[in-house]
């Protein structure tokens, strides 16, 4: 979230898309190795 917020003021990467980049972040973490990542649907 920290990292995101960082992209946000740098101009890298807009409000409206952190949501989902936070989203796959942590479904990436809790997905247990072995298993395929769930799909955001691009919303958060």
């Amino acid at each position: 979230m920290h990292s995101a917020a960082e992209e946000i003021r740098a101009g890298r990467l807009t409000s409206d898309r952190a949501a989902h980049h936070i989203t796959a972040t942590v479904l990436a973490a809790f997905t247990p190795p072995g298993k395929q990542v769930p799909e955001t649907g691009g919303v958060a």
